[in-house]
């Protein structure tokens, strides 16, 4: 067994189904027996007599039982139930779709998608009980499901925004209080003989100074968020 063998089967009995399957796209077709490992790990079937029927001859006895137990599996029909869970959603009608997702976990609980789906669904009602349940169901059969790590960054992304928006608060009170406590101590007088006249060039200097100080950190904090929408 060498290195990638045992780092891919390592991550598959740690329920980390996604990153070995990212580990081996690194490796297109080089090693179909631990693509098929990793998809019967993940319940995927189609994808099991697949990558079967295309192993080498040496491997396919090694494989058989992969195969025959994936033909039993393929022939339950669960693709109407989950078609119509999505027309359902489409129509906002969550629970409508929470009834039938849930009829096909209970039936048939090894299938990862369909409690992705379930997981998903879940957090958009905000049904607590549920998002934990199907959290930890999914954490069960892939830890590194994109459907966990999309909630991850969300909530990352929150947290970020918020520092560097109170940051930029902070920074526009600062730059306001700093503004007007630094204006000019002596305001120029001219007295001629007959009408005086006050210099108020350094006030109205002063107070455009503050507008574009606050203009510029409005400006930062647009792209700031702009930023954030992009990477995560």
């Amino acid at each position: 067994m060498n290195i990638l063998e045992k780092i891919v089967r390592d991550l598959i009995s740690e329920k980390r189904i996604t990153e070995a399957r990212n580990l081996l796209s690194l490796f297109p077709e080089e090693f179909p027996h631990l693509e098929l490992e990793v998809e019967y790990a993940a319940r995927n079937w189609k994808a099991v007599k697949r990558l079967y029927e295309n192993l080498p001859d040496e491997l396919k006895e090694k494989y058989r039982e992969y195969y025959e137990y994936a033909t039993n599996q393929l022939n339950i029909d669960y693709s109407k139930e989950t078609e119509e869970a999505l027309k359902e959603i489409e129509r906002k009608n969550f629970q409508g779709a929470a009834s039938i997702l849930e009829s096909i976990v209970k039936d048939y609980p090894e299938l990862v998608e369909v409690i992705a789906l379930r997981y998903k669904l879940a957090l958009q009602r905000n049904e607590k009980r549920a998002i934990e349940k199907y959290r930890k169901l999914l954490l069960s059969l892939d830890r590194t499901h994109p459907a966990l790590i999309e909630t991850r960054a969300s909530s990352r992304r929150i947290g970020v925004f918020e520092v560097f928006t109170l940051s930029l608060l902070v920074a526009l009170l600062v730059t306001t209080i700093l503004a007007f406590y630094t204006l000019p101590s002596r305001i120029e007088v001219n007295v001629p003989s007959s009408e005086s006249t006050v210099n108020i060039k350094p006030i109205e200097q002063r107070i455009e100074d503050v507008l574009s100080n606050i203009f510029a950190i409005t400006e930062n904090l647009g792209r700031i968020n702009d930023s954030l929408d992009k990477n995560f």
